[in-house]
């Protein structure tokens, strides 16, 4: 991914840089192709091109893959606060059939954070700007762990 596309919306240069890392190499989003298009502080916009291998037997998108589409934008909206996390629930109503073959949108935002958990909402829309799903998740902090100095010597 060429980072110079993705829109910075006033995250820090360094929460970006790291967020454009996570999509590019954790393997299941490179998998799906889910991209950045924007990330802004407690808000995200992902796309993710909905080819026929993520068919289900009727020939549209199969839900698992509109809920990890929902759940990854909801989760980088937390993260895009500098905060890493994971989710211990997640809710959808999926409104439409998400046609393949097609461009999905997903915007993802936090709408709550407490100090043990973080709320967040993904909406799905499809290439004509209709709704296809609605989420919302509940993610917990992960303790954030110092970088260790490099060792010189016996201490």
């Amino acid at each position: 991914m060429i980072k110079n596309e993705v829109e910075n919306k006033g995250v820090d240069e360094r929460i970006f840089h790291s967020m454009l890392t996570m999509l590019d190499n954790a393997p299941a989003l490179r998998t799906l192709g889910i991209k950045a298009v924007y990330l802004g502080y407690g808000e995200v916009g992902l796309k993710m091109n909905a080819g026929k291998e993520y068919d289900n037997y009727r020939g549209v998108l199969h839900g698992g893959i509109v809920a990890a589409l929902a759940d990854t934008a909801a989760g980088f909206a937390v993260q895009s606060l500098g905060i890493r996390c994971v989710t211990i629930e997640l809710n959808l109503n999926y409104c439409l059939p998400a046609v393949t073959q097609t461009e999905i949108f997903a915007e993802g935002y936090v709408i709550h954070q407490g100090r043990s958990t973080v709320v967040a909402e993904a909406a799905l829309y499809n290439s004509s700007g209709k709704l296809i799903c609605k989420s919302r998740g509940t993610f917990f902090p992960l303790p954030v762990k110092p970088i260790a100095a490099p060792q010189t010597g016996n201490l």
